[in-house]
């Protein structure tokens, strides 16, 4: 496995433990996940959005054990504020528009050149990350991966509803 390295980033929905509406107290989170995680834990475009992303791994097992170190710390430091955190794809009811854009230039940028594109962007990824060591290793991979494009984008599709109506599609990601 020298060939091979793994990570996972993973963005988490910053909600209302009692209404389960997107809240924008991610600022506040942060904060307090990096007392423990230090700059594992990060911001996103929205102030409802919390970041996490292991170090370079070696091992499946040593990916596991990360990923739930930083779900625990994002999940602790939500708490210990009067929050939760939600893994979902995008959030089932929570207006984008309702959705406070996190004070950062880069943001600024983003939504400036991408405009409603960027503003309607209330998603929320899971990143896996392999790094291959030969160039020749990842074209061969990268070849054999291919015929399961299709089926990978099935798993990755978002929620059907959108603005808390079903938008009659199998997935409706903005």
């Amino acid at each position: 496995m020298d060939d091979f390295t793994l990570g996972v980033e993973e963005e988490y929905q910053v909600v209302d433990p009692a209404t389960h509406e997107l809240r924008s107290d991610a600022q506040r989170v942060l904060g307090r996940a990096a007392r423990q995680v230090g700059d594992e834990v990060t911001g996103e475009l929205y102030l409802s959005q919390v970041e996490v992303g292991t170090p370079v791994c070696q091992t499946l097992a040593e990916v596991r054990r990360e990923v739930i170190r930083l779900r625990r710390a994002a999940a602790s430091a939500a708490a210990a504020e009067g929050c939760r955190i939600a893994a979902a794809g995008t959030h089932p009811f929570s207006h984008w528009a309702e959705q406070e854009l996190t004070p950062k230039t880069r943001y600024g940028r983003i939504v400036n050149q991408y405009q409603q594109l960027a503003r309607e962007e209330v998603i929320f990824g899971n990143h896996v990350h392999v790094g291959i060591g030969s160039r020749e290793a990842a074209i061969q991979i990268m070849n054999r991966a291919r015929l399961w494009l299709a089926p990978i984008l099935a798993l990755a599709a978002n929620s059907p509803y959108w603005l808390g109506i079903d938008s009659g599609y199998a997935s409706f990601g903005r």
